[in-house]
């Protein structure tokens, strides 16, 4: 509990040094009410409540229903997370492709088998968004490139540009931080080969930190079983 005034003149002693009740008080502060209370006002003892944080869903029903509703504005050129199922690249960065509407995922017209989609099989009437894959520069890096058509096999580019489903999509509307030029800190340690080929060499985009921590918030728990 602390002791609240509808404003503060902070020229007398008890104002600026407000107030809180003591345990086993009746009275409102220990500290007695500011003598310009004409201009400050009575005080009054508010109770000070933690803020309401955040539900975070927790099944995997609610996971996919929260993609479902977060991915029905996403617009062209937007950044999204989505979950992928694989364990040594358990999310992925995607650039949204929309070209024959203003917003929203589109419905899939044909069946589409999973070798021709890098996120598996689809299925006509799915609810899918079209993406273009972001590659991190090494596997755990916060820092991404877009695919390069002049280093990558026409077949190879091709596989960045696919569809993923609505109910995979855990984040929406990322912010990436353009990069001139890769080039790892200053501490002395070791390159591995990936990130040795783009060392000062290609532009990159990074992922910050709280959006990051906010993926992994809203992926799956496994308990291990």
């Amino acid at each position: 509990m602390v002791l609240a005034r509808p404003m503060s003149c902070h020229k007398d002693l008890a104002c600026w040094q407000g107030g809180v009740n003591v345990a086993g008080s009746s009275s409102v502060s220990h500290y007695p009410e500011c003598t310009q209370h004409d201009m400050c006002g009575h005080g009054e003892l508010k109770e000070v409540t933690e803020a309401a944080k955040a539900r975070v869903p927790e099944t995997r029903n609610a996971l996919r229903k929260r993609g479902v509703e977060i991915s029905q504005n996403v617009k062209d050129g937007d950044i999204i997370a989505v979950e992928v199922d694989d364990v040594n690249e358990p999310w992925m960065l995607g650039r949204v492709v929309i070209k024959d509407r203003r917003e929203g995922p589109r419905t899939a017209a044909e069946h589409k088998p999973e070798s021709e989609n890098w996120m598996g099989k689809i299925e006509r009437g799915d609810p899918v968004i079209d993406v273009v894959k972001l590659e991190p520069i090494c596997p755990g890096s916060r820092s991404f490139q877009y695919p390069d058509k002049t280093r990558l096999k026409k077949e190879a580019y091709d596989q960045k540009h696919f569809a993923v489903f609505v109910e995979d999509v855990r984040l929406v509307g990322i912010e990436l931080v353009h990069k001139p030029k890769y080039k790892p800190d200053s501490r002395p340690r070791r390159l591995s080969g990936i990130e040795d080929e783009f060392v000062g060499q290609y532009d990159y985009w990074e992922l910050q930190t709280e959006d990051r921590e906010e993926i992994l918030q809203y992926m799956p728990k496994y308990d291990g079983k």
